[in-house]
């Protein structure tokens, strides 16, 4: 059973001359960027420059004071929300807590009600899809479990299963895979990425680990006070100069011998000023013991 619905061959999300502020501080100005169908894109940029806010626009949550947002060449006001709602799908950075006892496969089967009528039952196609999705995020063991018994990683992983649930054409991740461990983030990206290679899917992921980011995105963007300064392949944008310069402290870029990606790490230099620093102004005097 296919995920994801074939896509458009026009760009996937449009934004043309974006303007959006918050208690008016202009976050963006004339914003204008498109991501093409089927693309996956990891959008990088330092805390503050509005990654989340660019995805919450783009998921319909938001509504820009200027310009507009565009999903598939149709402005995204001309949509209905369950008809957005099919359209795209959005996964949190944090791994919310319901404030109902839900079970686990109650959560992942909301990612089908944009496709129900009011009152409708979960059809039995429906309902194999929702295991085929608890599957592909290894939560189907606490399937029946209320999800406010779950770990905050579990509950990430459920959150993930339900996006994948809405079938969207369009895939938007804020930090998604940050509380999860090292296999389930990499069993996700591989999910995710086949997907986006085999069927089309639009991703869009927020990613704050540079590394990760070039090993498992093939197109990048940095975003920088609102604005995006450099796109490219992971090679092209991953570069000392400018990481350096947009995250104001030094770096050094390496090649992953194995996947022949960047390798992104800081240079810390000498620590021990830093250290003394940090006692002095906690009133302490460095210690003596070995």
């Amino acid at each position: 059973m296919s995920l994801t619905p074939p896509s458009s061959e026009t760009d996937a999300v449009a934004f043309d001359e974006v303007t959006f502020a918050y208690r008016r501080t202009p976050l963006f100005e004339n914003l204008t960027w498109r991501v093409p169908a089927g693309r996956f894109v990891g959008l990088l940029g330092p805390n503050g420059s509005g990654k989340t806010t660019l995805l919450h626009l783009a998921a319909g949550l938001l509504k820009p004071q200027a310009g507009g947002v565009s999903l598939f060449g149709k402005p995204i006001e001309q949509y209905r929300r369950r008809d957005v709602g099919r359209s795209t799908a959005l996964v949190p950075q944090e791994a919310i807590r319901p404030p109902f006892a839900f079970r686990v496969r109650s959560v992942v089967e909301m990612g089908r009600y944009p496709y129900q009528g009011r009152f409708q039952p979960i059809s039995a196609e429906d309902e194999q899809l929702v295991e085929r999705c608890l599957e592909l995020v290894d939560i189907s063991p606490v399937a029946d479990v209320p999800i406010t018994e779950l770990s905050g990683g579990e509950r990430q992983r459920v959150w993930l299963a339900r996006a994948l649930a809405q079938t969207p054409r369009i895939l938007l991740l804020d930090e998604a895979t940050a509380n999860l461990d090292v296999r389930h983030m990499v069993e996700f990206y591989r999910t995710v990425r086949t997907l986006s290679d085999e069927a089309g899917l639009t991703v869009v992921a927020v990613i704050h680990d540079l590394t990760l980011a070039g090993a498992v995105c093939p197109y990048l963007a940095l975003l920088e006070s609102g604005r995006i300064v450099a796109e490219g392949t992971a090679s092209e944008v991953l570069t000392a100069e400018q990481l350096s310069r947009l995250y104001a402290t030094p770096v050094a870029v390496d090649e992953d011998p194995v996947l022949g990606t960047p390798v992104v790490r800081p240079k810390y230099g000498d620590p021990r000023p830093i250290a003394a620093e940090l006692l002095r102004a906690m009133g302490r005097k460095k210690s003596t013991q070995p």
